[in-house]
């Protein structure tokens, strides 16, 4: 049976934030593709509000939105996994390398509240965006915070542990 490379999802979650720029945030993935993988890719704007960069087995994706979960002003999902654009069938690219990368450049550039990590065997899109914005918990202030003791992994052996004390909840996705 084959397996699927599992792509690394953080939700940064923001209290104050309004708006993103994401033009700025495109610029800015762009450099830093540019210094870590030697092939072109294509760059996708779906909606006005999800970007994707996509490259033989690697695809970034960047999705900000402001309808979030109660007590957010807006949530900026990122990912790095494989992409529906084929590569070499030898090549499984490390995801974990490029996302920790990524989340310390955006990192650099926003100030995040908090981030929720997943890890899901999936090409990403705007449909997981919306499902993993859905699944959000409640953060207003009589919320009960989120169990920072748990995460998302289909494959604990293949877990993705940002060194950052970030909260990592659990989620079903069926």
């Amino acid at each position: 049976m084959a397996t699927y490379a599992q792509s690394i999802i953080g939700q940064l979650l923001f209290m104050d934030q309004h708006g993103v720029n994401l033009a700025h945030l495109v610029h800015e993935t762009r450099n830093l593709l540019e210094t870590m993988v030697d092939t072109p890719w294509l760059i996708t704007w779906d909606h006005d509000d999800i970007i994707t960069f996509d490259m033989p087995n690697m695809r970034v994706l960047l999705a900000w939105t402001d309808r979030a979960a109660p007590g957010l002003s807006g949530v900026l999902t990122f990912s790095v996994g494989p992409s529906p654009v084929l590569g070499r069938p030898c090549d499984r690219p490390e995801y974990s390398d490029a996302a920790a990368l990524l989340y310390a450049e955006i990192q650099r550039l926003l100030s995040p509240f908090d981030t929720i990590w997943h890890e899901m065997s999936c090409t990403m899109s705007a449909e997981w965006v919306d499902l993993l914005i859905d699944a959000l918990p409640d953060m207003a202030e009589d919320a009960t915070p989120p169990d920072v003791n748990r995460r998302i992994s289909k494959d604990p052996q293949h877990d993705f542990v940002p060194d950052n004390g970030a909260t990592q909840i659990a989620l079903q996705v069926s």
